[in-house]
């Protein structure tokens, strides 16, 4: 049986795929030549990761690690862990030409079995929130020839302040004599990747160095701490948004002859917390504070689970992720592959990194009679590998020992009496341990804890420790950090927590700590949180998310976030992506005006929201009033900076209307860095029913956007449309309030009777409105594959489920439209908080506006003398393209407080010639042949039919936008409302194409090629 390494045997990827616990034995062979022992050098196998239990035999001699793992108090063969780097010396037992490697790794390691001392992470379905197990080599294999005298590390240490750098060194001697009369020569370039050229461009002056006067006994390992500080006066720091690295050489030479180098790079970065203004802790960057915008990043992936497929894979997590306006990834109980945290360093952005725990960590849990916790000894050696591995990583900012207290005894109680006396002493060995016979203790745990704190801290001096990622308000001290969890469902739960947090983060308050602790000032953090939890299975995300950020951004105490998660895993359904990485809708950039608003507008440095309910209903002509809040963490001045808004909404025919609620001028704002300021909106609400979309924003003196958000705001009466409502000399408009679907192929019939003493020889015109989409049903019955999805899932690209819908009128084919899918997001602003206890928006449609032909007016006349009825035909026929079912909406549910309804006789008018409106804002449709094309607004904008290219729109021969339309000649309707201009083609719902553009413009004729317009004022 042959296995696709690196990559662990339960998975796809590896060709195996099975699901087991238990032990395998890997075998190659390779080919030795001579020249790679020639001198005393050495032959290394190195492996990136193997889970869990490691054994290497080259032509069946077992090989022993170099520096033997101990375990139990005795040296153990092989290595346990599971997560770091592993390298075994097969030069003793190598041969010149053939060799055969054999690898045993045994993987048993379940979640709570603490016979079997293990590291689990998140990997296990028997764990709390878990997933697939991996076993076996998941990371890189590597054979290497080097020197008898080689460089086995050397770690960069950036003093920022005083614009220099010192190195940590170790060098391995293999040889029989020790080796003296050594250096190091350092030789480093500042450099920073350009994504668009691929490159990394030189940006600063090359620094060299050297460290003398080294030396190595025979057969052992030399460490170096420190050395002469190389100056660096025109230092290029490191930072999220300027990733500067600093890439070069470490040449370690005997008597000024090199016999080993080292190609590597680090960071110039100084991180650490502590506090900024009274009251306010933050983590300071380079001296300045930042604002940390994180996701939980478990790092699985469907066709390798543990393993990514590519190093592209690894580059695209961290690339989609920055481009919504992250910066940090909180590496969630899992030591990743070492090329992500190298993009993560080249592209700018932040790494928390979470330890996996252990089995056995607790004394008595492995053997109930002794003393024994063989798993603290796997997880140490865990520790010390990554924080080794990843020294000159400046992405890494963080450690977290502990995840919610995950294979700790104590787990989530509280702290015993004597825990509140015992000495914690910098140093390993276990002060006041317990005695013999005892056997579970907190003390003890507490002790290890503050050990592994000053033992990280002495590994990696530059970095923040945290205890625990605290779900259970039981941190303890020391910590570098104070972060919680939450998973509220609901705004008004989400606002409590995060305001008890708040409120209570404060030198000595005793909150979010274990008894006989209390906080000392530590910076204040989110670590976990959404609103669709583990298990939920899959809703929309993108309500809970918007509003829980919108609270969080609000706090000036709290400095970052970590939301769960980038993308969905198995039965964790929350992410931001699939699990195949496709990008979930979020809607933003549709309701928010203008059209630039994204996700990345609530997690850049600077930010503006409005607190309070983030989707109130009111009744019509109520006064609205609320607090705009804004914070700007980006550290910058901004001069002539303004605050400014707009209400904009739409009535009960789904148009937009001039609320005359447009803050053009705008407000003068401070937005002086690290400060919460306050400014007071108010304002009448539109006297109709309509649903709103507040939007505020800050420009800077050139008028660039510095950050922009919105809420709805929905003006509503209490008491529902009327079903037969005149709108006009002999015009009415007929609702049904049915809200109706069917899956599949089927058929949806409304009935409107019309008025008393309507005279059906006055029918001019008719129009049908409604809000329709397809239905997404629950697909598939295995909760943990990708391909199954409740039927609540929310909007996403490359899951759309599209149907032909086909409208009648009184048996008469009117059109056959495409409705591209059910989505669910915010966007359905009727129906946020309708799902999963107020965390999920339930779906929406799109709006359909069909005018009904001239030719079937007089048909319709002769047919409504007799019956006085109109029947409105939504139907999937079996023949379709598309079966997707359909959904027809009413006014209190989805997006648009629309019934399905028809007009009769609206007060469109129809124009074969050219027509001066008395408005700028007005729609246009008409059909267009090839090679047709109309103007409005005076000229300034056209609309064309091109071949092969279709509908285009420009602006004084400019293009803005085009969209592909088959066939021959087509229906093309416009809106043009203030700046926002759609196109809809064939009478499709979902318009092709929406622009945002500012052109002055004068208040437009339509002008076309005796062309008819039916044109809506």
């Amino acid at each position: 049986m042959k296995i696709n390494v690196p990559f662990g045997w339960s998975t796809k990827a590896s060709g195996i795929g099975k699901d087991y616990r238990g032990a395998a034995w890997y075998e190659r062979k390779f080919s030795a030549e001579e020249s790679w022992t020639e001198n005393g050098r050495q032959v290394y196998v190195y492996f990136g990761a193997v889970d869990n239990w490691a054994r290497v035999f080259i032509n069946g001699n077992e090989v022993q690690l170099d520096a033997p793992q101990g375990y139990l108090g005795e040296i153990i063969s092989g290595h346990r862990g599971g997560y770091t780097p592993i390298e075994f010396n097969l030069t003793k037992y190598l041969k010149n030409g053939e060799n055969r490697l054999t690898v045993w790794v045994e993987d048993k390691g379940v979640y709570n079995q603490h016979s079997y001392p293990a590291l689990i992470g998140k990997q296990g379905r028997e764990a709390p929130c878990g997933y697939s197990q991996t076993g076996g080599i998941w990371q890189t294999v590597m054979i290497e020839s080097r020197g008898s005298t080689f460089l086995g590390y050397v770690h960069a240490n950036p003093d920022v302040d005083r614009k220099s750098a010192t190195f940590d060194i170790e060098i391995n001697n293999t040889a029989s004599e020790a080796v003296n009369s050594l250096t190091v020569d350092f030789k480093f370039t500042p450099k920073k990747y350009n994504a668009t050229t691929g490159e990394d461009e030189i940006v600063g002056e090359t620094i060299t160095g050297a460290s003398c006067g080294l030396f190595a006994k025979s057969k052992a390992i030399a460490n170096f701490r420190g050395g002469a500080a190389i100056p660096m006066w025109g230092q290029s720091l490191w930072s999220d948004t300027d990733p500067n690295l600093y890439w070069g050489t470490a040449t370690l030479k005997k008597d000024g002859v090199p016999i080993d180098k080292v190609h590597m790079y680090f960071g110039q970065r100084k991180i650490e917390a502590k506090s900024w203004t009274p009251g306010c802790s933050y983590i300071l960057l380079n001296g300045k504070p930042v604002y940390l915008a994180g996701l939980l990043d478990q790092g699985f992936w469907i066709e390798g689970l543990y393993t990514a497929p590519s190093e592209e894979a690894l580059r695209f997590d961290i690339e989609a992720m920055k481009k919504r306006g992250f910066n940090l990834i909180r590496k969630h109980l899992k030591i990743e592959d070492p090329l992500q945290y190298t993009w993560a360093d080249r592209l700018g952005f932040f790494v928390w990194q979470d330890m996996p725990h252990a089995n056995a960590m607790n004394i008595g849990q492995y053997t109930p009679d002794d003393l024994k916790a063989p798993g603290r000894d796997i997880y140490l050696d865990c520790l010390e590998g990554a924080m080794r591995r990843d020294y000159n990583r400046p992405s890494v900012i963080a450690i977290m020992l502990f995840n919610e207290t995950w294979g700790l005894e104590a787990g989530s109680g509280e702290a015993s009496e004597n825990s509140n006396k015992i000495s914690i002493m910098k140093g390993h060995q276990k002060e006041n341990a317990p005695s013999a016979g005892t056997h579970i203790n907190n003390a003890d745990e507490i002790h290890w804890i503050s050990n592994l704190y000053y033992r990280a801290k002495e590994l990696h001096p530059g970095m923040l420790v945290e205890d625990m990622s605290a779900c259970n308000n039981d941190h303890i001290n020391p910590t570098d950090l104070n972060t919680y969890h939450m998973y509220p469902k609901g705004y008004r739960n989400t606002l409590e927590a995060v305001s008890f947090r708040e409120s209570s983060a404060y030198p000595g308050s005793p909150a979010n700590f274990r008894e006989g602790f209390e906080q000392q000032g530590q910076p204040l953090l989110n670590s976990e949180y959404g609103g669709v939890a583990y298990a939920d299975f899959d809703y929309d995300v993108s309500w809970c998310f918007k509003y829980q950020t919108d609270i969080q951004r609000q706090q000036i105490k709290q400095c970052g976030y970590v939301y769960t998660e980038p993308y969905d895993i198995e039965n964790e359904r929350n992410g931001l992506l699939t699990w195949e990485r496709y990008s979930k809708v979020m809607g933003y950039e549709e309701i928010a005006w203008g059209g630039d608003m994204s996700i990345a507008d609530l997690n850049q440095p600077n930010y503006i929201g409005l607190d309070g309910d983030p989707n109130p209903r009111f009744a019509p002509g109520d006064t609205f009033s609320r607090n705009v809040i804004a914070v700007n963490w980006s550290g910058n001045q901004y001069k002539k900076a303004v605050l400014k808004c707009r209400y904009d909404a739409s009535d009960q025919f789904g148009n937009y209307f001039d609320t005359c609620i447009k803050d053009l001028v705008g407000q003068p704002i401070k937005f002086a860095p690290y400060v919460q300021e306050k400014k007071v909106i108010l304002f009448c609400l539109p006297e109709i029913r309509s649903a709103g979309v507040l939007t505020v924003w800050i420009e800077d003196g050139n008028g660039h956007k510095l950050a922009k958000n919105f809420i709805n705001i929905n003006a509503l009466p209490s008491e529902a449309s009327p079903r037969v409502e005149p709108i006009g000399d002999n015009s009415y408009v007929l609702r049904q309030a049915a809200y109706n679907s069917f899956m599949g192929s089927g058929e949806i019939r409304l009935s409107y009777e019309l008025p008393i003493g309507f005279n059906p020889s006055s029918l001019k015109r008719l129009r049908i409105l409604a809000e329709v989409s397809s239905v997404k049903g629950a697909v598939g019955i295995d909760p943990y594959s990708p391909e199954t999805h409740s039927g609540y899932s929310q909007t996403a690209e490359g899951y759309e489920f599209p149907t032909d819908l086909t409208v009648s009128i009184n048996g008469h084919e009117v059109t056959t439209v495409f409705v591209p899918d059910n989505p669910r997001d915010m966007r359905g602003a009727l129906s946020l908080g309708a799902l999963l206890d107020g965390a999920s928006a339930s779906d929406f449609g799109y709006l359909l506006n069909l005018n009904i032909q001239s030719d079937l007016i007089e048909e319709i006349k002769s047919e409504i003398a007799r019956s006085k009825t109109l029947i409105v035909s939504y139907s999937v026929k079996e023949n379709a393209d598309h079966k997707g079912g359909a959904r027809i909406y009413n006014e209190s549910e989805g997006r648009y407080v629309v019934s399905p309804c028809v007009v009769v006789n609206p007060s469109d008018v129809i124009a074969r010639d050219a027509y001066r409106p008395e408005t700028e804002n007005y729609s246009v449709e008409t059909f267009l042949d090839r090679g047709q094309s109309f103007t409005v607004r005076g000229g300034c904008f056209e609309v064309g039919y091109a071949a092969g290219t279709g509908i285009v729109l420009t602006h004084k021969k400019r293009l803005l936008a085009q969209a592909a339309v088959p066939g021959g000649r087509t229906h093309v309707r416009i809106s043009l409302f203030d700046d926002k201009i759609s196109v809809w083609t064939r009478n499709n719902p979902d318009p092709a194409f929406v622009v945002y553009c500012d052109a002055e413009f004068e208040n437009g004729n339509i002008a076309g090629d005796g062309l008819e317009f039916v044109l809506t004022m």
